[in-house]
């Protein structure tokens, strides 16, 4: 045996359970995560259902399987999240104890060559054709490190707009599907003969200006993804915080309101000096966060989600994202910040260590999980530093 089987009445459902059926999909999601993810043949697990209390899982005309449709989605909804609460303890098992927790981001650090020449200056004060060899290393390196923060953010960008990739399908063919509707009707009315030509034009001028109004949605559609675009990082410029929050908002606004989760920002606003494709993608991460488990774990009339911005006395900014969702546990607030741990039925876990990394390395600030925050749930606040 191998997968999760399934039992109806207590007759065993086929092909759930035989060693070539993924219908969880596990493989695929191994591919995605080799070190974290189980796959097909690593588990063994059995479901019981009854057919009088589960009604909406019908059996397939060949007795083969259960229908496709929304019974069926949330049953393996289900069995993905149980299987996500067993990966992640497999991992805090399978983790080796270790004394000194190990440093999350700051990677470009450890390329620094600062101790080396103190020591050779001590030891060797009089060598000055090795102090400059390091010297001339120590250079080459951070030129070398410079050139991979360039490709960081811009992948980071990238995974981002990735995440993105189903608004932009569901948004943009809703667009196209309104200007399908637009010319086809007007079509059918400017070829009624009997019209008068000024009644003609007016069905003209209606149709031109619906018209008008999609292209709008559309051109908003691609400025909210147009910074996470595979461009090279733009100079930083001068903006106003609530607006670059505001864009960041309204890239998920229409997933908060369907989910019926109250999107607000609040703190003052101030201009600032940044990269916004960096602050964009950060904050992207963040309140998609917000917004599934808010969604995921508060009750109707306490669904929010607040996003806040303060300017520090050293200059720097931080942005913070609070939801009304649940907090974190406390034995994984250690693991959320690595790759590919995720509590999320479906996530691959990359959101916050591509979020954390990019904060750290790229703008010499940190990214944490803080207690108190303005609403019941997770808070997490963004220090950005460098480049600001």
């Amino acid at each position: 045996m191998a997968g999760i089987s399934i039992y109806r009445d207590g007759f065993r459902v086929f092909p759930f359970g035989e060693r070539d059926d993924d219908w969880l999909r596990l493989d695929l999601r191994r591919v995605q995560s080799p070190t974290r993810a189980l796959s097909n043949n690593q588990i063994i697990g059995h479901i019981f259902i009854e057919a009088d209390s589960n009604q909406q899982l019908r059996d397939q005309s060949n007795r083969e399987g259960l229908l496709e449709g929304a019974a069926y989605e949330d049953l393996r909804t289900m069995v993905r999240a149980g299987l996500t609460v067993l990966k992640n303890r497999r991992y805090v098992a399978r983790r080796p104890a270790k004394s000194d927790p190990a440093p999350r981001g700051g990677i470009f650090e450890r390329f620094d060559l600062g101790e080396i020449r103190s020591a050779l200056a001590i030891q060797l004060p009089g060598d000055t054709r090795l102090i400059g060899l390091v010297d001339e290393k120590s250079r080459d390196i951070q030129a070398g490190v410079e050139e991979v923060q360039q490709i960081l953010s811009r992948y980071s960008r990238l995974a981002t707009l990735g995440s993105l990739i189903d608004k932009v399908l569901h948004d943009g063919r809703t667009v196209i599907t309104q200007l399908k509707n637009i010319s086809r009707f007007g079509k059918r009315d400017l070829s009624k003969g009997h019209l008068p030509c000024e009644e003609k034009v007016t069905i003209a001028g209606t149709a031109m200006n619906m018209t008008a109004e999609q292209a709008d949605l559309l051109e908003t559609l691609f400025n909210q993804i147009e910074p996470f675009g595979g461009r090279r990082r733009g100079r930083p410029r001068k903006v106003s915080i609530r607006h670059l929050v505001n864009r960041a908002v309204a890239i998920h606004l229409v997933d908060a309101e369907e989910k019926g989760i109250e999107l607000t920002v609040i703190g003052e606003d101030f201009d600032v000096t940044l990269d916004e494709s960096g602050v964009l993608t950060v904050l992207t991460n963040l309140i998609g966060n917000a917004i599934y488990w808010t969604a995921s774990g508060a009750k109707d009339e306490e669904r929010k989600v607040a996003v806040g911005v303060r300017r520090n006395s050293d200059s720097s900014v931080t942005i913070s994202v609070s939801d009304s969702g649940p907090d974190v546990d406390e034995d994984i607030r250690d693991l959320i910040f690595g790759p590919y741990y995720s509590s999320k039925p479906d996530g691959v876990g990359l959101g916050l260590s591509i979020a954390g990394i990019l904060v750290e390395d790229i703008y010499a600030g940190e990214l944490i999980l803080v207690d108190g925050g303005p609403l019941s749930g997770a808070t997490f606040e963004a220090t950005f530093r460098r480049r600001v």
